[in-house]
């Protein structure tokens, strides 16, 4: 709530708290997702460093307790910091692992949201096909997800790639709306 008000500080505050508790308190599951959300705020103000440490130690401790749902989260989470900060490579290898976990978990709306990652990574690439290819498989385990955000967000990528085409008229005749 604090992040959403622009209350950076105070969000931070709170999330260290958080961290500090569930790693005395040794709840190592608890303390992975506390991890995970310090992760997701130090992206969101931009501190792109600090997010991809936090979510690779938060990692490590997920696949030392062998949660695999929380290490595929931290995955795709990882992955798509990764991507923001230009490092494709590893962020391709952590989103194919996410993609691969989303499938063995059947979790429709993990798969969309790695698959849409690997579709912007393939974007970024310059490899359309590839593109197309990860956004319309985002697009389908969207729709199996049946949460609107996954939905929108999964569509709106195939939209942003499509949209590089030389004929506008194709691209909504392919994204199918």
């Amino acid at each position: 709530l604090s992040m959403s008000r622009g209350e950076v500080a105070r969000a931070e505050t709170t999330i260290a708290r958080a961290v500090s508790i569930c790693r005395e308190g040794g709840r190592r599951a608890e303390l992975v997702e506390a991890m995970n959300v310090q992760g997701a705020m130090y992206a969101m103000a931009g501190r792109l460093r600090d997010a991809v440490a936090t979510m690779r130690d938060a990692l490590v401790i997920a696949e030392r307790i062998e949660h695999l749902r929380l290490a595929s989260i931290l995955k795709n989470n990882l992955g798509d910091a990764l991507l923001t900060l230009g490092e494709i490579a590893e962020a391709e290898e952590r989103l194919y692992a996410a993609v691969e976990a989303a499938g063995r978990l059947d979790d429709h709306t993990l798969l969309s949201d790695a698959a849409r990652n690997l579709a912007r990574a393939a974007h970024q690439r310059d490899d359309r096909e590839r593109a197309l290819i990860w956004a319309r498989r985002s697009v389908a385990a969207s729709q199996l997800a049946d949460v609107i955000r996954t939905r929108a967000s999964a569509l709106q990528t195939l939209a942003d790639i499509l949209g590089d085409h030389e004929d506008p008229r194709h691209a909504v005749h392919e994204l199918g709306v």
